[in-house]
């Protein structure tokens, strides 16, 4: 699903000034070809969430490459008491792969 939605991307004559990658789930080198595509790389972020992401193990190792500015947190959660240790949770992953 990633490839076609990156070759769609890419061929696109233009795209909005920013594209956000909900929970995001592909691997560290899709995260990088979506990062260095021509004329549009600089508009990806992407979104990680405890729900949804931390269900796979080379999560840490794509967060890595992840820039900085780019990097978004989510709850992805609908119980609103859920939310803070969700959150609270993948923070510490992020904080840990980064080295922060």
């Amino acid at each position: 699903a990633y490839g076609d939605m990156f070759d769609i991307l890419r061929q696109a004559p233009t795209l909005p000034p920013a594209l956000y990658l909900h929970s995001f789930g592909g691997k560290a080198g899709m995260l990088n070809s979506f990062v260095k595509m021509k004329r549009y790389g600089d508009r990806f972020y992407f979104g990680f969430s405890a729900g949804v992401n931390l269900r796979s193990p080379k999560t840490p190792d794509v967060i890595k490459m992840v820039p900085d500015e780019r990097l978004l947190l989510e709850s992805d959660l609908e119980d609103p008491l859920q939310v803070k240790p969700s959150l609270q949770r993948m923070l510490r992953v992020i904080a840990d792969a980064k080295g922060w």
